[in-house]
């Protein structure tokens, strides 16, 4: 799951209750270990290959559910991979696009599945539009930071404030303390192989709790946070 879970644009879909067309033929697949829906359109040749959500959403229309009732039955059912309901307006959009859905739309309904069609397609492009910041989201981070925040709740309140003043206070005086030595020949000392390589491994390590940081942050004070992972930058994974 990417993205904030509830959309603006839901109640444009809710209500529909929508299956896929007669001529349309569904086949189990597994392939690599892991269970695919092939979705075969005889009248065109054309064959679709869904996983995961997807496959869940589809194999509940029937006709009779509501586009909600379909997403209530798979929160019931496994809260924890819940498609967001952008992606669930996406996935509509691609079956209409391709032909496999019947369903009575609206043509601004229409409109909204090929807008959410094209975000997809950005947000796909955009993860490898440069090639030396390559972003690679892994996980739906939102539960994780949901139950765990009560452990660092108390980081993001004054009290956490004052300590952090208090530590930066005391490495700035120590700093002035020792300017000379921190400072003598520093270039020469920093760049030893040694060094770097304690800052290669040691920055993503860093980096990756700075982004939590982010993360607690947004949860903190009402926000979510569905997506994490690594980015490539200049072909060094960072979190």
């Amino acid at each position: 799951m990417t993205g904030p879970l509830y959309s603006s644009f839901w109640y444009r879909v809710a209500k529909l209750r929508p299956t896929l067309r007669q001529h349309v033929e569904s086949h189990r697949h597994v392939y690599r270990g892991q269970v695919w829906y092939l979705i075969q359109d005889p009248a065109s040749g054309r064959m679709h290959r869904f996983a995961g959500a997807a496959q869940r959403i589809i194999g509940l229309m029937n006709g009779s559910r509501s586009v909600q009732e379909i997403w209530d039955a798979i929160e019931a059912a496994d809260p924890d991979n819940l498609p967001t309901q952008d992606e669930v307006i996406g996935l509509l959009g691609q079956l209409h696009a391709a032909d496999l859905l019947s369903v009575r739309i609206s043509p601004d309904t229409q409109e909204l599945f090929r807008r959410a069609q094209a975000r997809q397609r950005k947000r796909r492009r955009s993860r490898f539009v440069n090639p030396l910041a390559i972003r690679i989201p892994l996980i739906d981070p939102d539960r994780f930071l949901a139950r765990t925040l009560p452990v660092v709740r108390w980081v993001l309140s004054p009290f956490g404030v004052v300590l952090w003043l208090l530590v930066v206070g005391a490495a700035v005086v120590l700093v002035g303390m020792h300017w000379s030595e921190l400072t003598d020949n520093v270039i020469d000392r920093v760049t030893t192989p040694r060094n770097l390589l304690f800052i290669w491994l040691s920055y993503p390590v860093i980096k990756a709790f700075h982004e939590l940081g982010h993360g607690y942050a947004a949860r903190r004070w009402g926000g979510e946070v569905h997506e994490m992972g690594i980015m490539l930058l200049i072909f060094m994974p960072i979190p």
